[in-house]
C-alpha cells in the first residue's frame, strides 16, 4: 500500500483502512496522508508497521499537527524520508515535528531526506525561526537531501540553516532553497553552499 487518501465518508474510510491494514500493514513502507487522516485512531492502527517514507498533504490545524507528531513519534526508528506538501509549518509547528522525530532512545538521526514543498516555514512579518529544526540539522549526519522549495523562507532563516550545516560538517549531498524570497542574499548563500556542495545546489 503506497498511499492513503480521503474518500466518501470518514468512518467508512477508517473501517476500510483498518481492514486493509490487517492484511497489508506489515508490508507497507511508504504512506501519503491527507490532513483528515492524521488522527490518533490511524496512528494506533499503524503503530506496529515499519514505515520508512511519510508524505503529508495540507496539514494546517493544530489537531492535524498533533496527528502528524503522533505518527512521527511512532515511526521515528524506521523513518528515512519525510515530505510536506501544501502545509503550514511555522516555527512552532516545526519545533513539534522535530521533537517528534527525536524520540529518546530512537537514535533516529539516520533520516536521509526531508522535503518541504509549497509550505511556509516562516511567518511573513516575523524573524522567529525554528530552533528545533536547527538542532535537528546539527545531529542529522545521515541526511542526504534537504529541500525547502517555495517555503516562504526569510533570508535570515536560510542563512542560519546554511551556517548550521557548515558548522556541524553535514553529509548533505543536495540542498534546495529555490522559489524563496532570499533576494540580494543569493550571492552570500551561493558562496556558503559551494563550500558544502560544489556540484549539487539550487537557489
Amino acid at each position: 500500500m503506497s498511499s492513503v487518501y480521503l474518500s466518501e465518508n470518514i468512518s467508512q474510510q477508517y473501517s476500510r483502512l483498518s481492514y486493509q491494514w490487517t492484511i497489508l500493514g506489515s508490508y507497507a513502507r511508504c504512506l501519503r496522508f491527507q490532513n483528515v487522516l492524521c488522527t490518533a485512531e490511524v496512528c494506533d492502527m499503524l503503530q506496529h508497521s515499519r514505515l520508512e517514507i511519510l508524505v503529508f498533504v495540507r496539514i494546517i490545524s493544530e489537531h492535524e499537527v498533533n496527528g502528524v507528531c503522533l505518527l512521527l513519534s511512532c515511526h521515528a526508528k524506521t523513518l528515512l524520508s519525510l515530505e510536506f506538501i501544501h502545509c503550514q509549518l511555522y516555527p512552532a509547528v516545526m519545533d513539534k515535528v522535530c521533537t517528534s522525530l527525536c524520540q529518546p532512545g530512537s537514535q533516529n538521526y539516520k533520516i536521509q531526506s526531508i522535503s518541504i514543498k509549497s509550505s511556509p516555514i516562516s511567518e511573513s512579518k516575523s524573524l522567529t525561526t525554528s530552533a528545533g529544526l536547527l538542532n535537528f540539522l546539527s545531529y542529522a549526519k545521515c541526511l542526504q537531501l534537504l529541500s525547502f522549495n517555495d517555503a516562504k523562507m526569510q533570508p535570515s532563516f536560510a542563512k542560519m540553516i546554511i551556517r548550521t550545516l557548515l558548522e556541524f560538517s553535514s553529509g548533505l549531498q543536495t540542498l534546495d532553497m529555490s522559489e524563496n524570497n532570499v533576494g540580494s542574499h543569493k550571492n552570500l548563500f551561493f558562496f556558503d553552499i559551494c563550500l558544502l556542495y560544489p556540484n549539487n545546489i539550487s537557489l
